[in-house]
């Protein structure tokens, strides 16, 4: 008795039909940040490119060119379009399990498919000239701003001289900020030594309680937010905040003669930029590590011990950016 052939696969169905169905399946069973971070990977990257493509027509050759795209755009950083191209492989693969495709194309050599990240250089603002130009940058960008966003400059302030993580802060709440005893709670984060109580510089504090004071009083749980009161994310942040702003500080610094920030400035740096400072300021391994949120001191003197010029003038410039007086500690 001949063996009975399986029927061929049924391949009009679109990307976004199936993606959509996929993701309403998942969903229940994730954690709700894993289902935000995987309705941002669709709505944001994926269906845009993939939406109208028939499930068949996603072939080697379009993930190679949605990979080339997204290097193009330089919105995302190599990581993350590796976690969008994964995320294709795992739809597809349900797909194929359903009989709706024969195979997966990111079966065909997926290591070759993923972006190769390049080494990090480890920067940061080693001078007190370039903090106060980021910041100033930031400043000036805000006061231009007609309506909405006007937070640039408290944002990079909390990263430089907070040293949050890039998920800290977005997840910073009003609740966990005292202005008046200049203190900042960090109640969660990647690892249990995560969770951590910082006393502020009075620079920091100075402009937390500004951005406090022109913020509507109810409201608002989150510090930092859009100009709707919605979520920020990393990307936003990365270009909306972060890239303008350094455009801008390299153009004030070039029209002074001063070098430009080195690159790239990401939100690493200036958690890097914050360690450095408080070296340079004479503050203690055992009490940068408890600032940076490490459990590992090695962690922190391998990684963020970063020479600063440490002359007697630069020092006194990067007290005075961080609002310390000749008493303050």
């Amino acid at each position: 008795m001949p063996a009975t052939r399986r029927p061929p696969p049924t391949p009009d169905v679109s990307f976004h039909v199936f993606a959509s169905r996929w993701y309403a399946e998942v969903e229940p069973a994730v954690r709700p940040k894993s289902a935000e971070s995987l309705r941002w990977q669709l709505s944001h990257h994926l269906l845009p490119f993939f939406a109208e493509h028939l499930l068949d027509e996603i072939t080697v050759a379009e993930v190679d060119r949605y990979r080339t795209e997204k290097l193009v755009e330089e919105r995302l950083a190599a990581s993350s379009i590796n976690k969008t191209i994964c995320l294709i492989g795992q739809i597809m693969d349900a797909a194929v399990e359903r009989e709706l495709v024969d195979r997966n194309p990111l079966w065909i050599n997926r290591r070759r498919r993923l972006v190769r990240a390049a080494a990090p250089n480890g920067t940061h603002l080693a001078r007190a000239v370039h903090i106060e130009a980021l910041l100033d940058a930031a400043g000036e960008l805000d006061q231009e701003a007609d309506h909405g966003h006007r937070s640039r400059r408290a944002m990079l302030s909390t990263l430089t001289f907070a040293g949050l993580r890039i998920s800290e802060l977005l997840e910073l709440h009003w609740a966990d900020v005292d202005v008046n005893a200049g203190r900042l709670t960090v109640r969660r984060g990647k690892t249990p030594a995560a969770a951590r109580e910082l006393v502020l510089f009075p620079a920091l504090t100075e402009e937390l309680g500004m951005l406090r004071a022109v913020r509507p009083a109810r409201g608002q749980r989150h510090v930092f937010t859009g100009a709707r009161g919605g979520r920020w994310t990393a990307e936003n942040l990365r270009r909306r905040v972060l890239r303008p702003t350094v455009e801008r500080a390299n153009e004030r610094l070039q029209a002074d003669g001063n070098a430009t920030l080195p690159e790239p400035v990401t939100h690493h740096s200036l958690r890097r930029t914050f360690a450095s400072l408080m070296f340079a300021l004479g503050y203690s391994p055992p009490e940068v590590m408890e600032a940076l949120g490490h459990a590992d001191p090695r962690v922190s003197l391998r990684v963020y011990a970063r020479a600063m010029k440490r002359d007697a003038k630069e020092i006194e410039r990067l007290r005075a950016l961080a609002g310390l007086t000749d008493d303050g500690a």
